[in-house]
């Protein structure tokens, strides 16, 4: 299907402030605007956004054909809750209809730029944001596309050097990840095994967060961690006892695990 630049008839934006109108037609000029929102408010401060789908043509320097989220700021001084804004908008939002790994910030603050990528570094995780200076925009939405190519195509997603923790940019390991908690769900054992660096923890975070949608509650051992390789055989068991009992809401913990190494093994075991 054919995506050309424009606004569905359904959006409006009068109630919008007069000076988000310039950077609105600067987007319908490389977008197909969907949807326009009501105004949502954090704290005192009041946020506006939009929903579009890049043009065939643009999409190309997005590699995104989904829908993305817009976010107005009309304040001088960018303050990061400004960010909780785009969770606000997602909410009213089916899930597969809106590509949230982009998204793209319109703010009055001149240093946005800057802010955003310091921001980013601080948070690699979160999701790619395009920062926009509002009284840059021209009509012609030239300066979106300068935005993309200064602050979208360099984000390195291949550049991380911890696992994954969070589900933005993890991909390419659906099937493993799957068969791991089928394996689960029936009983089973299953390892994964690879080369450093190859996102095996990546992988094991993200059975993590699916483990619930199979109704598995998963507990996570890391025996990297001192807490871990430092104790005992019994205190270590105990633990491991405390970390399942924790995760099926028994509550209270267990406070020892005594006897010979084979009582130890059996009380374990019960």
């Amino acid at each position: 299907m054919v995506t050309r630049p424009g606004f569905n008839n359904s959006t409006t934006f009068s109630e919008y402030p007069d000076s988000f109108s310039r950077a609105i037609r600067a987007i319908g000029k490389n977008f197909y605007v969907t949807r326009s929102f009501q105004k949502e408010t954090i704290g005192n401060s009041e946020y506006w956004g939009l929903l579009a789908r890049p043009a065939d043509e643009f999409s190309v320097h997005l590699n995104a054909d989904r829908e993305l989220a817009f976010v107005f700021s009309q304040y001088k001084n960018f303050e990061i809750r400004t960010l909780e804004a785009f969770d606000l908008f997602y909410n009213v939002l089916e899930q597969k209809r809106v590509d949230r790994s982009i998204r793209f910030l319109i703010s009055a603050d001149p240093r946005i730029e800057q802010i955003t990528q310091h921001y980013l570094s601080q948070h690699p995780e979160y999701p790619i944001i395009v920062p926009i200076y509002l009284e840059s925009m021209d009509e012609s939405g030239d300066y979106i596309l300068k935005s993309i190519r200064k602050n979208y195509l360099l984000r390195d997603l291949f550049g991380y050097q911890n696992p994954l923790r969070e589900e933005t940019f993890f991909f390419g390991r659906q099937e493993q990840v799957n068969a791991v908690l089928d394996l689960a769900k029936s009983g089973q054992s299953s390892s994964i095994f690879g080369l450093r660096k190859s996102g095996k923890t990546s992988s094991i975070y993200a059975i993590m967060r699916r483990a619930k949608a199979f109704e598995i509650s998963p507990i996570l051992i890391d025996c990297q961690s001192p807490t871990v390789h430092a104790r005992r055989y019994n205190d270590l068991l105990l633990h491991m006892i405390n970390l399942i009992r924790s995760s099926i809401g028994q509550g209270k913990s267990l406070q020892n695990l005594e006897g010979t190494e084979a009582q130890i093994a059996e009380s374990f075991r019960d």
